[in-house]
This record gives C-alpha cells, sequence and structure tokens, in this order.
C-alpha cells in the first residue's frame, strides 16, 4: 500500500479540490472536527437512505410484477410521494424489516 497523506486522501474522497475557506486546508487542519458528523447531519443521512430504499424496493417490485403480467417496463418507474414524504402503507409494505429474504 503506497503512503498518501491527508490531504491526498480527502482530495481524492472529494473529488475536488476547492478553493474556499471550507475546503481542502480547513479539513487539513481541523480533521476532527470537520469530519465528525452531527447528530442531525446522521439522522438527515438515515431518512434520505431510508427513503431511497424504500423506492428502490417499491420500483423493484413493480417491475417484476409489470414483466409478469407483460407489461412495458415504463410502468416500473412509478413513484409519486406527497411533498416528498413516503406513504405510512408504502412504508410498511417497503420499508426493511428484521426478516431475510433468500
Amino acid at each position: 500500500m503506497k503512503n498518501i497523506n491527508f490531504v491526498t486522501l480527502v482530495t481524492e474522497l472529494f473529488g475536488i479540490l476547492n478553493k474556499e475557506r471550507t475546503s481542502i486546508y480547513y479539513l487539513y487542519k481541523k480533521p476532527r472536527e470537520a469530519l465528525v458528523m452531527s447528530i442531525q447531519e446522521k439522522s438527515r443521512a438515515i431518512m434520505a437512505r431510508q427513503y431511497q430504499e424504500v423506492k428502490k424496493r417499491q420500483q423493484s417490485m413493480l417491475m417484476r410484477s409489470a414483466q409478469e403480467l407483460g407489461l412495458p417496463e415504463e410502468m416500473s418507474h412509478y413513484w409519486n410521494p406527497i411533498q416528498g414524504k413516503v406513504d405510512q402503507d408504502a412504508r410498511a409494505i417497503y420499508g426493511s424489516s428484521h426478516a431475510g429474504m433468500s
């Protein structure tokens, strides 16, 4: 494994070397403070991930049903959240559960 310093690593992770004050220089000077997520940021990330997982599961199931019925593939791209919120029924059906699938 080659030696990579922190600035190179962060530059590769973010892909862009930002020239502003809140850039790689800031991350290099204060890495712990800059890279620690707050509770609010963590909860936002978890909610966004769950939203995407529900959407992916629903569209996957719609695609399987459309293929079985011989409908066009465009039918599986249906997604209609109200005000950006997932319907509770859809969340219960397509949300994550503790049961594993084979």
